[in-house]
This record gives C-alpha cells, structure tokens and sequence, in this order.
C-alpha cells in the first residue's frame, strides 16, 4: 500500500515535471517569436525611412537641377543666389552636405516657391510642380522618420533598435 502511495506520488510529480516543462518551452517560443515580430517590424520601417530619404535627396537634386537650368527666369529673385552656389557637380554629392545646408537649400527654394507661386506664367510652371512633388516627399519621409523614432525609443523595440545600431534619423524640418 505504501508502495502504490509513493508510485502514485512519483508519478504525479513525473507529470508535473513534464507540464510545467512543456509550459516553459511554450512560453520561451512565444517569447522568442515576439522578439523575431519585433526584430522583422523594426527592420522594415528602416528601410522605408532609408528609402524614403534616398528618394527625398534625389528628388531634391532634381528640383536644384531644375531650378538652376531655369536660372535664366530666376536671376532676379534673392533666394535663388543662395540655390545657384550649390553647383551641379556639388548636387551629386548634395546628400553628404551637412543637414543644416540641405534644410538651408531647402528654404531658399520654399521662398522662392513662394514667390513663384503667386506668378501665373507659364514658364514657372514646371518649377512649381516640381517644388510640389519634392514637398510631398519631404512630408512622406518627415512622417515616416517620427514614427521610426518613436519606434527605436520604446519597449522593447529599444532593445531590439541598440541590438542592430538603429540611430535616430534627421527629421528633414
């Protein structure tokens, strides 16, 4: 009798042991799942954010293109001085200028955008379009850059983010 109390025991904790351990390793999976979830949504913000910027900064290279190829329409504005000192040659490499020179650049084709704008010649026509298309990239990549910031600075994703050297990006203001 004492032998069937002590079996019966021994066998409870047997399946105790056993319950408990398949627990762990389900919840160790999920744990493990929730970490690839993250990693992989992580990741593919990333590369919309850097996709995005690379298409902003080659846009903004056509519309400087642009706007000094129209530099004969454009000579007496003040703005477009401060454009034309980003030579063409310079404009292939106008990512690697400092943020604080793209967002200079930037602005002087916003006023100058401005004061086109309220222009109705034909002529400028193709310059507002262009400035247009450039503004919504601008918006699509400034929108895309807070939420991957906002990402890379909360639980857990920040763990994940410091993991793979996820740095904030530049909002292009």
């Amino acid at each position: 009798m004492l032998y069937d109390i002590l079996s019966v025991y021994v066998l409870n904790l047997f399946w105790i042991f056993i319950i408990n351990n398949i627990i762990l390793i389900v919840f160790v999976a999920l744990i493990i799942g929730y970490g690839f979830y993250i990693r992989n949504k992580l990741f593919t913000i990333w590369q919309q954010v850097s996709r995005l910027e690379i298409t902003f900064h080659a846009k903004l290279f056509e519309t400087v293109k642009l706007y000094q190829e129209q530099s004969h329409i454009l000579e007496h504005y003040l703005s477009f001085k401060f454009i034309e000192s980003f030579k063409t040659a310079d404009s292939k490499r106008l990512r690697h200028h400092t943020l604080s020179d793209r967002q200079k650049l930037f602005k002087a084709m916003q006023k100058m955008y401005g004061e086109i704008y309220q222009n109705e010649e034909l002529n400028y026509e193709p310059l507002k379009r262009q400035f247009e298309s450039l503004q919504q990239c601008r918006l699509k990549y400034n929108s895309k850059v807070i939420l991957y910031n906002q990402k890379i600075h909360t639980f857990p994703t920040k763990i994940f983010a410091k993991r793979m050297r996820f740095l904030p990006k530049d909002y292009f203001g």
